[in-house]
């Protein structure tokens, strides 16, 4: 009997020792598990309400090749990213054809090979190119200002209502942060998150690949694309919770074999709503081989002796698959939704009571839903 108190005691020592010096910053992780998450089936519906571009479009204005992005402006208007034509399509709420900005080149308000936009408080556009720098414009599509990053590599962006520009900071830089903050002039400002430092560069890097967005409140919201895990930040760079969820297959830890790296996606896209929901588009199943080579891209040399991407062929033939999923969680990082797909996904978005589903490989194609909750 005296021996069980001992043991008793012991463990609730090392309990309250170990809550006592957890290292500042670092929060208890949420488990949503592969039986909470089937449970969660049904409390969300998706209603197509129309589909943007296609391969043989009866709109040419949406005739798109590789769309990567669609933002919802301050004045209501659709803004399209159409990477692989170098510009963006502006249209209305009925779908209507506006205008397009910008065209290939590399001047002032002109692309190579886009990557990413966003939109500010001001309603202005920020585009992110492959070739080094991130441009801004105005609604209308004129050249205001832009600037290259010093630190890291453009991709995927986000903007907060100060005008912050988040860019990930993708192993180019010494300094310790997972994401680097920088303003209009392209000086640094701010950083979050640490990407750790053990690993060589090019691993880490992989380790912390990610998709990421702001919700209402300016915090930082992140899946990682090879691990089951969701993040969220503060503005000042705080995290505030962290959420695992199991996958319908085993997930590999990320590591290094022979000159290759190991690891398999799991996650393709990341958005929130102004209600602070966050709903993540992962996979519900191991990807064929077929399938692992949709969007694969190689760096090509161009005579300028700079290095483009290029996007392999595939020969997926059908628009439908039952490959995704998208997860819903809470301000909190707790499930509370799930629902499968049946459309090939590389990004999502969600504005109001629509979540927007991007195809840029397959069908070319954004599907347009509205979600309603149970």
């Amino acid at each position: 009997m005296n021996g069980e108190k001992i043991k008793i005691a012991v463990i609730l020592f090392s309990v309250c020792f170990f809550t006592a010096f957890r290292p500042a910053g670092q929060k208890d992780s949420l488990h949503s598990t592969l039986k909470e998450i089937r449970a969660c089936e049904g409390k969300m519906q998706l209603t197509l309400v129309r589909e943007w571009g296609g391969l043989e479009p009866e709109d040419k204005a949406q005739a798109f090749h590789e769309p990567k992005d669609i933002e919802v402006g301050k004045d209501g208007l659709f803004y399209i990213l159409d990477a692989g034509n170098n510009r963006i399509q502006v249209f209305d709420n009925a779908a209507k054809f506006i205008r397009t900005i910008g065209r290939e080149g590399k001047g002032p308000g002109e692309f190579t090979y886009p990557v990413d936009v966003a939109i500010d408080s001001q309603n202005n556009l920020l585009i992110s190119e492959s070739m080094g720098r991130v441009q801004i414009l105005d609604a209308e599509g004129s050249y205001k200002k832009g600037f290259k990053p010093t630190e890291t590599y453009p991709g995927r962006m986000a903007v907060n209502r100060e005008g912050m520009v988040y860019l990930y900071n993708a192993g180019r830089s010494a300094i310790d942060a997972l994401f680097l903050l920088y303003d209009y002039e392209g000086n640094i400002v701010g950083k979050i998150g640490s990407p750790g430092t053990k690993e060589a560069p090019y691993l880490r890097t992989m380790k912390n690949l990610n998709h990421f967005c702001l919700d209402s409140k300016d915090n930082l919201c992140i899946s990682y694309i090879s691990r089951t895990l969701l993040e969220k930040y503060s503005k000042a760079g705080n995290l505030i919770w962290q959420s695992l969820y199991e996958a319908n297959f085993k997930v590999p830890e990320i590591r290094m074999k022979g000159r290759n790296i190991e690891s398999k996606i799991v996650a393709a896209g990341l958005s929130v709503d102004d209600k602070g929901r966050v709903y993540l588009a992962t996979l519900a199943r191991e990807k064929t081989e077929k399938e692992s080579k949709v969007g694969t891209q190689s760096a090509v040399m161009g005579r300028d002796g700079r290095y483009a991407q290029r996007t392999m062929p595939h020969d997926i033939e059908s628009p439908t698959t039952d490959l995704y999923q998208i997860l819903v969680f809470d301000g909190s990082g707790r499930i509370t939704a799930s629902l499968k797909l049946d459309v090939f996904c590389n990004k999502i978005q969600v504005y109001d009571d629509r979540l927007f589903v991007i195809d840029s490989y397959v069908a070319a194609k954004i599907y347009e839903y509205k979600i309603q909750f149970e």
